[in-house]
């Protein structure tokens, strides 16, 4: 035999280590009793050695262990060697003594896992003996009995298969309590193992009262044991003793915790019927709700921060498999508490172990969507906190309602309808803020497209919506506690609209719109004679029922109508639906938008004629998407986008100009006075009038997304305006200095400004004032001041018309951007190239000046090949559009306006040319007309990139062109 394998074996490297143990194995499997004793000695004589990884293979492979199964080998002489070579002798090292134990106790796992122990034909001393050398070793070193209990639980599967099961199991528990440790998490692991799995086993009365750890009785004395408490024993008398105390503290969980709480979650396990339900278990020994154990729980107030870590390491372990009727028991107070606190704050000690908490519910959720409605009400309510993701600075009721699936979703809903009904809390202010912040999380769960949500939910949210800001309860009692106050109420509504614009361009069951379904959740509760919360007047209530007569006719013949009509009526039971809705919320407009759109239904629709047969119906149309696009609403913005796209079609040269002349308007306060018809107020008319404007309100060009427009906080939003003018409080320098001189005499001083650069003092000049003097100058003083106010609210006006004016422009461009992209083909669309280059050109938004710019380039390269569009039926119109184009080009150098210049010319050209081969003629003469006045005219602005964009352009087309 090779004494290298010995040398071979204590290698670092693992490789080594394998090749080293199988060879000698094969090598001993036919070898002589003495060449097997002396591979014992030195196989066991290296367990106690700590040089390199001597005592990994004992731990890994067990060689020990398959030398000593062997027949030829007597038990006795291997325990007698593992006994000597690993027993520290006279005074020896820390080190050298720890070495020794650990030897000891690896060769006792050998034996144990070379079921030499376990034959049917070995001796049940053989078994007492390892368990007294482990116990022995347990006690007398408490940092080891951890791994000491850990070996003698991981045998209890192996010993329970074999026929004399029973009896080894019995010598076990015998052998525990009178090692006295029975009342350690070692000892509570292995008693309810072998309690649970052999019934035969007999128990002794003590320590644990009715022979079960887990009984209600003896939760007191649990809660010690696994906080790992010094242990209590009883002595010969009866009496209590502790035992010693562990030496070292240690971060991970006892293994001794997954046994307790597997055994008391188990549903088959004969012990949690007469034992303690498992509320009482996590509060008493966890949580310390319970008075008899608040000192010895894991997340009482007095517990240390590493017992509170190995509470979060047991939720962590529940969460992750607990039955889901235990969840909800998890929750407990002070857990929440504590998890809540570490949260909130970064340099918390234990803020990770709370993160690691947090990641353990989004894992235990994503494999079971269904448990998310657990989480939220543990989060949110009873323990939790409403505002839970705010306060710790966390996004996790966000994502548990994004992982929730529909059922749970049902539930949750229903859930936070309670909550928002009674908010758990007397103050208006702070009921309403939560009331807020439920509906808020609920939209967030609609508009977020990864939640998995079905119609029946989200038609609940919108009833949900209804009952709350339309309606109310006679019974007090019954009703929200606080009541509902009307801001809450406007909310709600407000969020209805939110939910209808996420909503607006999906469908629900039988090609139902959204707002329809709304509508009807209202009339729902109509007919449940709920009281309603708005009052109608009769003319209101009147032309309301009209609508809502002409609204069913409109939706039956949906459903019985062809497919090529049915856009068109599904675009009509939209309109009337939400302007219906306008008219609960009390739109003073919906009036007359109703009347607007019965004559445009008629027309388009029942093709009756009306009183106005001299009004075209598309531009009536056109008339109310431009009402509702004058407002800051997202609903309506999307409404009005949707239904210009279902009659983009029918609308004629009229119709655009409506939308043209809403950009030629000027952006300032006169603009918005003649666009929306309004007075010009007698303290700024003066201003508003003269051709002084605020400075440029620009905007970065940004995609125009729900989110980033609405938000959570509702409908009603102007897109964000960068406004590069001062603030509305600035005053120009001149009425400054106007309003300094007034006041500098009127109380007799010089001004502060000239004071300083006189290098006097403001008091040279002055002289003593008595009460009448002050009394006199009163009156001035108010007038100054007065006027400072006045000045300041009209910049304030100036920006805030700006700001309107440039808003309505680029919702009118989203209008026109749907009318190219659906109706390139169309010759009106060539109408829209002059109007959107003067835009251009004299708008001072640079948002305004990009969008309507890309808008020219994605025309240009939508009409390619046959989809370009046909000349106007006078040809002349479209020569006249071409130079239109290139007088444009010549009013200013800039580069976009140059660029769309450029390509709006060579569309036309295209045209041109596409129509009739002989108009490249004067094509080319238009160019080099434009080119002659380039080189001649110092006015003439046009950029040098326009000829070379034509010069390309004509090489590929003469390829074409030759053929």
């Amino acid at each position: 035999m090779s004494l290298n394998h010995y040398r071979d074996l204590a290698s670092n490297d693992e490789e080594t280590r394998l090749k080293a143990a199988y060879s000698l194995l094969s090598e001993l499997s036919s070898s002589t009793t003495e060449v097997i004793e002396y591979a014992l000695n030195r196989l066991i004589r290296g367990l106690a050695s700590g040089r390199e990884s001597s005592r990994l293979l004992a731990q890994l492979l067990n060689p020990t262990g398959k030398i000593a199964n062997r027949s030829d080998v007597d038990f006795a002489r291997v325990l007698d060697i593992l006994k000597s070579h690993t027993h520290p002798e006279g005074s020896v090292a820390g080190q050298e003594e720890r070495d020794h134990y650990f030897g000891r106790l690896f060769g006792l796992e050998a034996l144990i896992k070379s079921s030499i122990l376990f034959l049917q034909t070995s001796p049940l001393d053989h078994w007492i003996q390892v368990l007294d050398l482990i116990f022995e070793l347990a006690k007398k070193k408490t940092w080891l009995r951890e791994e000491c209990g850990w070996i003698v639980y991981d045998a209890l599967p192996a010993i329970s298969e074999i026929g004399m099961g029973t009896k080894f199991l019995q010598v076990t528990v015998d052998r525990l309590c009178a090692n006295g440790l029975a009342k350690t998490p070692e000892g509570v692991a292995i008693w309810l193992y072998i309690y649970r799995h052999d019934p035969k086993v007999e128990f002794p009365g003590t320590p644990w009262r009715h022979k079960n750890p887990l009984d209600s009785s003896n939760i007191t004395t649990l809660a010690k044991v696994l906080k790992e408490a010094p242990p209590q024993e009883e002595d010969a008398n009866g009496e209590e003793v502790t035992s010693g105390q562990k030496g070292s503290w240690n971060s991970k969980l006892h293994f001794a915790w997954n046994v307790v709480l597997s055994e008391i979650c188990s549903s088959e396990c004969s012990i949690v019927k007469a034992a303690s339900p498992f509320r009482g278990f996590w509060q008493s020994v966890v949580d310390g709700i319970s008075k008899l154990t608040a000192s010895d729980s894991l997340f009482s107030a007095p517990a240390s921060e590493e017992r509170k870590l190995w509470g979060f390491l047991a939720f962590c372990k529940m969460i992750g498999g607990a039955p889901e009727q235990l969840i909800p028991d998890l929750f407990s107070k002070n857990f929440m508490r504590c998890l809540i606190n570490q949260l909130s704050n970064s340099e918390r000690f234990l803020h990770r172990a709370a993160q690691k908490s947090l990641r353990a519910i989004h894992s235990r959720v994503e494999a079971d969507p269904e448990i998310a409605y657990h989480a939220i009400t543990g989060l949110l309510s009873g323990n939790g906190t409403p505002n839970f993701d705010h306060i710790t600075k966390t996004r996790t009721v966000e994502k548990i309602l994004i992982q929730a699936n529909n059922t749970a979703l049902v539930r949750i809903t229903q859930h936070y309808d309670n909550c928002i009904q009674h908010p758990s809390t007397d103050d208006l202010k702070a009921a309403e803020s939560r009331r807020q912040l439920l509906a808020d999380q609920l939209i967030a769960v609609l508009r977020n497209g990864k939640s998995r949500k079905s119609d029946e939910w989200t038609m609940s949210l919108l009833s949900m919506f209804v009952r709350l800001g339309y309606f109310t309860t006679e019974n007090a009692e019954s009703g929200p506690s606080p009541p509902l106050s009307e801001a809450s109420r406007n909310i709600f509504r407000t969020r209805l609209s939110s939910c209808l614009a996420h909503l607006i361009s999906s469908k629900y069951q039988d090609d139902d719109s959204w707002p329809f379904r709304a509508l009807n959740a209202i009339r729902g509760c109509e007919q449940q004679h709920m009281t309603s919360v708005i009052e109608l007047d009769d003319t209101i209530q009147v032309a309301k029922n009209s609508a809502l007569k002409r609204l069913d006719r409109i939706h039956k013949k949906k459903l019985s109508t062809k497919k090529n009509r049915k856009a068109t009526l599904y675009t009509f039971e939209l309109l009337f639906s939400l302007v219906i809705l306008l008219l609960y919320n009390g739109d003073s407009d919906a009036l007359s938008v109703l009347d607007e759109l019965r004559i445009c239904y008629d027309k388009l629709i029942r093709h009756k004629n009306t009183n106005r047969n001299d009004t075209n119906p598309t531009e009536v149309l056109i008339e109310i998407l431009l009402s509702f696009i004058s407002k800051p609403s997202v609903l309506l913005r999307k409404l009005a986008q949707q239904v210009f796209s279902t009659f983009a079609g029918d609308i004629r040269a009229e119709g655009l100009q409506l939308l043209l002349n809403v950009l030629k308007s000027k952006e300032n306060l006169a603009g918005q006075q003649e666009l929306f018809d309004q007075e010009a107020d007698d303290d700024v008319e003066s201003e508003a009038m003269s051709d002084v404007e605020v400075a440029n309100v620009d905007a970065p060009d940004s995609t125009d997304t729900e989110d980033d427009s609405e938000g959570l906080g509702g409908d009603v939003v102007w897109e964000d305006i960068e406004d590069g003018s001062s603030n509305a409080d600035d005053i120009d320098d001149g009425e400054v200095a106007k309003l300094d001189a007034a006041l500098a005499a009127a109380l007799g001083t010089r001004r502060m400004h000239a004071t300083k650069e006189g290098g006097g003092s403001p008091s040279d000049d002055e002289s003593d004032m008595n009460d009448e003097d002050m009394m006199a100058i009163d009156d001035t003083l108010v007038k100054i001041f007065k006027e400072r106010k006045r000045i300041a609210s009209v910049k304030q006006q100036k920006k805030d018309a700006k700001e309107t004016i440039t808003n309505f422009k680029i919702r009118v461009l989203d209008l026109l951007e749907i009318f190219i992209r659906l109706q390139h083909r169309n010759v009106l669309s060539l109408g829209l190239i002059l109007p959107l280059l003067e835009l251009i050109r004299s708008t001072s938004s640079k948002q305004i000046r990009s969008r309507a710019a890309t808008m020219l380039k994605d025309y240009a390269r939508a009409c390619k090949g046959n989809d370009i569009p046909p000349p106007n039926d006078r040809v002349e119109d479209t020569w006249i559009l071409l130079k239109g184009i290139h007088g444009e080009a010549m009013k200013e150098a800039s580069h976009a306006h140059s660029s769309a210049c450029s390509q709006a010319s060579l569309l036309v050209a295209k045209v041109l040319v596409g129509a009739d081969r002989s108009n490249a003629n004067g094509v080319v003469g238009v160019y080099a007309e434009t080119w002659t006045k380039w080189l001649l005219s110092k006015k003439c602005k046009v950029q040098p990139s326009i000829f070379s964009d034509f010069v390309n352009w004509s090489i590929n087309a003469s390829k074409q062109l030759q053929r």
